[in-house]
């Protein structure tokens, strides 16, 4: 794993681990864990229709993303108010860098209601 400075929102930038892996821990939580950003949307559409199926909700922790970016802000959001989609998404936890992505954004209300 190589660390690269990643510029964020507003010149804000951020340093982080490439690489991006879910994890799901003991209680049932999926960890989204390192720098999901455009490179990582596919995967984490492909876990959360995986994940939906015969479930009623899915619970997953952003404390472990170091980044996280607008396209996929805007995949979990349209996950989550998707009318196909007939479970909840519940997200437990940011991180430091998610709480400012969020708080720059504006994005935070429409993650998190």
């Amino acid at each position: 794993m190589s660390v690269q400075p990643i510029i964020g929102f507003c010149g804000v930038s951020f340093m982080a681990v490439e690489g991006f892996r879910i994890v799901k821990s003991e209680q049932g939580i999926h960890e989204l864990q390192g720098v999901l950003d455009i490179h990582h949307v596919d995967k984490l559409m492909e876990f959360l229709e995986e994940a939906s199926k015969g479930a009623q909700d899915i619970r997953i922790s952003l404390s472990h993303l170091t980044y996280i970016d607008i396209s996929a802000l805007q995949a979990l959001i349209s996950f989550k108010n998707s009318p196909s989609v007939s479970i909840s998404l519940r997200i437990s936890s940011l991180s430091p860098e998610v709480e400012e992505i969020l708080s720059i954004s504006g994005l935070r209300t429409a993650l998190l209601a």
